[in-house]
Parts: C-alpha cells; sequence; structure tokens
C-alpha cells in the first residue's frame, strides 16, 4: 500500500453504507494515503482531510484524485498522520481492548 500515491476504497453498491472496511486500517497501518468513501462514523475513527481523505459522490473523487496527485507533500502528510492513529488506536490489541470493555 505505502508504495501507491493514493489507494482509493470504493463500496460495493451491496455492502451497506455506514461499514468500514478493512482495508482503511490495512492502508492507514502501512502509512498509505487512503481516499475513501464517506461512511458514517468514520469521523468518529479517523481525522477527514487530516489522517485520510473521504469523498460523497464521484464528482469529488475525480476532484481529490486531481487534487492529491499534484500535492505530494500533503498527501505524504496525510498519511504520515493516519498511520499514527492507526498505531495509536485501531490495532488488533486495542479493537479486542474496546470489544470486551463495551460487550462485558
Amino acid at each position: 500500500y505505502n508504495t501507491s500515491k493514493i489507494i482509493m476504497d470504493i463500496y460495493h453498491p451491496n455492502i451497506l453504507k455506514y461499514q468500514v472496511s478493512m482495508r482503511t486500517f490495512e492502508v492507514t497501518g502501512c502509512r498509505g494515503f487512503l481516499l475513501t468513501e464517506k461512511s458514517p462514523g468514520i469521523s468518529n475513527l479517523f481525522a477527514i482531510g487530516k489522517e485520510i481523505q473521504c469523498y460523497s459522490d464521484h464528482h469529488e473523487l475525480k476532484e481529490l484524485l486531481s487534487y492529491y496527485l499534484d500535492n505530494e507533500e500533503e498527501r505524504i502528510d496525510i498519511a504520515k498522520k493516519g498511520q499514527s492513529r492507526s498505531y495509536q488506536d485501531h490495532t488488533y490489541s486495542k479493537r479486542i481492548q474496546y470489544i470486551l470493555k463495551h460487550t462485558l
């Protein structure tokens, strides 16, 4: 993931829009720049525009792709911050602790 300039996460039409895919955590954990479809709750996991970037429609997707291909330093900075957030809050260990805390 970290050798690609931009990794897109486009949801399949049959998948519910409220889900966040594992790709979200895989890409950010590898310090990749993630451009993902906006879904409810994703802003609870990452700071949009600071740790990952989201789009709402195909027009916005095209604009963001063009923008971030032309703005490498900003793209790399977002990828670094996304990785820091993943290591801080979204490791398997942290996720298991959260699940146990909130289900028992």
